[in-house]
């Protein structure tokens, strides 16, 4: 390195350092020519050190700057530059950063197959607002290239396993979503817990999710633990996963996962953009358990589990907003997607009111948590629980539009079930002269003849089994056209 030096250096300094010199002339510029000692040095360097410049010599590997001493009418190294230590080899490099759990890597080989592969579990630890810390567990399928994706252009879709079941089992039935369709699919794991939703440390029980089952559980902080939980993760990967949309986040559920959507879109429905509920109706034990309502209609306390548990109060699920200048405004709703068969024992049930307390009949078929106990929808629960829901979104209990949903695979596939779609969605009319009031839309899918199962075309078993649709692809079709979910490209 060249530094201006004193104009009147001597000649004899360039002698001093002709060893310097010779040793560093690999990295002149072009042109240079050195000469054995005693001669003049032609270069480009000396031409520089008339001009007033000072050469930084290296000693041993340290860098010193050269200073002019008067005393000796010659350029001395400055001892007032500290040396420059070079890093120790002998020591290790400091440990990086770790990586969050969070961080997804891509799916797939490469992230670039046409399958859609699911990761191994992934093991998280959550602490619940009142201190608890809880390991959790989930897996996950990436879309293709996932790591070149854009920002914000994926969608994040959760998918809740049922009860007796874990966080590989419904792969099967998603893994129809096209790898080169933007969606990021999560499957979460639950707990092993009873029916108080109590954890079994001894795995003898089965995984289900704890939420609300017994009249009376609204005021349970452990009926809302997953509930905070689904809620948590989903920020946590919005926060570690650029490519993600925090606009474009979906549920869907079967069974237990089913009453668990049922739990985020009463409690916590403001960070999804739909929900999807297979095999599970709305218990009465979730109406009058403050769903949405952020209060309990008995009892002194009239917090539910969940303000309990989080300080905060929940989603007001289907209620209307209001604006001083405006009026009303629209509910607080999201396009749901609801499918069920009527042939499934959860809608059925073979005991009096109360009969589970007294062991004669399966908790899911005594009518205290039906949602019309006594009256004509009873036993037909699917049906008592689409009322439910446009009374919640104001729409027409009279569906929009009805069809029957062809076999996708008569040839191959055998059942008894007859799939019928009905929309409930709200129609302008052009005579009117006020838009009336309304949420957003519902489909249910009744499936006669169907058990308590999901469909899928490529489905084994008997006659109950529905094998007339895939029930992830007609679930993005609907997210796609109702609720903004990213599409194919």
């Amino acid at each position: 390195m060249l530094r201006p030096m004193h104009p009147h250096a001597c000649h004899s300094e360039l002698n001093n350092l002709d060893g310097s010199l010779l040793a560093i002339t690999g990295s002149l510029p072009l042109g240079t020519k050195t000469m054995t000692k005693g001669k003049m040095v032609v270069t480009y360097l000396a031409m520089m050190l008339a001009l007033g410049f000072s050469l930084v010599v290296p000693d041993e590997g340290h860098a010193k700057k050269s200073v002019y001493d008067p005393r000796c009418d010659c350029y001395v190294p400055d001892t007032s530059t500290p040396d420059i230590t070079p890093p120790d080899s002998s020591k290790p490099d400091p440990d990086p950063e770790p990586v969050s759990p969070f961080v997804l890597s891509g799916t797939g080989k490469d992230s670039s197959t046409a399958e859609r592969d699911q990761s191994e579990p992934v093991f998280v630890t959550h602490r619940q607002p009142d201190g608890r810390n809880e390991l959790r567990e989930f897996r996950y399928s990436t879309s293709k290239n996932w790591k070149k994706r854009a920002n914000r252009s994926v969608n994040l879709w959760l998918v809740l396993h049922g009860r007796g079941q874990n966080s590989s089992s419904l792969h099967e039935y998603f893994d129809d979503i096209p790898h080169e369709a933007p969606s990021l699919l999560v499957y979460p794991q639950s707990f092993h817990i009873n029916e108080d939703n109590v954890i079994d440390a001894s795995g003898e029980m089965v995984t289900q999710w704890r939420v609300m089952r017994k009249p009376g559980s609204g005021s349970s902080k452990d009926a809302v633990r997953d509930v905070v939980f689904v809620d948590w993760l989903t920020s946590q990967l919005l926060a570690n996963n650029p490519q993600l949309d925090p606009a474009h986040v979906y549920v869907s559920g079967f069974s237990s996962g089913g009453s668990l959507a049922w739990m985020l879109l009463c409690y916590r429905s403001n960070p999804f953009q739909a929900f999807a509920v297979y095999s599970m109706q709305l218990h009465s034990v979730r109406t009058t358990g403050g769903c949405g309502d952020a209060q309990l209609p008995d009892g002194n306390d009239t917090r539910t589990g969940y303000e309990k548990l989080t300080g905060q109060k929940p989603d007001r699920y289907g209620s209307l907003g209001f604006d001083s200048v405006d009026g009303p405004s629209r509910p607080v709703t999201r396009p749901v997607f609801y499918a069920h068969g009527t042939a499934d024992d959860n809608l059925n049930f073979t005991g009096d009111l109360g009969c589970s307390d007294q062991g004669m009949c399966e908790l899911q078929e005594d009518s205290q948590y039906s949602m019309d106990p006594g009256g004509p929808w009873e036993d037909r629960d699917d049906i008592s629980t689409i009322n439910w829901l446009t009374k919640r979104h104001w729409l027409s209990s009279e569906p929009s539009s009805r069809l029957i949903i062809l076999d996708g695979n008569p040839q191959t596939s055998h059942d008894e079930v007859t799939t019928r779609r009905y929309d409930y969605k709200y129609v302008v009319d052009p005579a009117a002269k006020f838009v009336a009031i309304h949420g957003a839309p519902i489909r249910w899918y009744e499936m006669n003849g169907a058990g308590h199962s999901l469909s899928a075309l490529d489905r084994t078993g008997g006659d109950t089994v529905s094998k007339d649709y895939d029930v992830s692809v007609h679930t993005q079709h609907f997210f796609e056209t109702e609720a903004g979910m990213f599409p194919k490209p």
